[in-house]
């Protein structure tokens, strides 16, 4: 067994997996060029990347599925559609609080937030 394995963890499932979907430079680069340049297509976000359309393809379906991104038309309804995808701030947020409350000592949480952490 791992030492990782042995850490207590106190995420929800659900904060697991947004903290997972962050947890490669080709993630993090998406949600960067999405959140600097606003809505774009696969297409572009595969030339600003680098990397293949099906990684690009994969990035989006995981961000899909969890919220962290939102398109114009939904998943299963695309046939022919130029497909536009764009960050969901509110889930990016919640990212940075989950990262905060669980890495940050409680005084700079309460100082960052402004929110009493008992009201958190």
């Amino acid at each position: 067994m791992s030492k990782a394995s042995k850490v207590p963890t106190v995420l929800s499932p659900r904060q697991e997996a947004l903290l997972e979907s962050i947890s490669t430079p080709l993630r993090r680069a998406v949600l960067y060029y999405l959140k600097e340049q606003g809505p774009m297509m696969r297409g572009h976000l595969q030339e600003l990347t680098g990397v293949t359309q099906a990684a690009v393809r994969q990035t989006l379906d995981l961000f899909e599925s969890l919220g962290v991104v939102v398109s114009d038309h939904p998943m299963g309804q695309r046939q022919g559609f130029r497909v536009y995808y764009d960050v969901d701030s509110a889930v990016v947020m919640e990212i940075i609080e989950t990262l905060a409350a669980h890495l940050l000592p409680p005084e700079i949480v309460l100082r960052v937030s402004g929110v009493p952490l008992d009201q958190a």
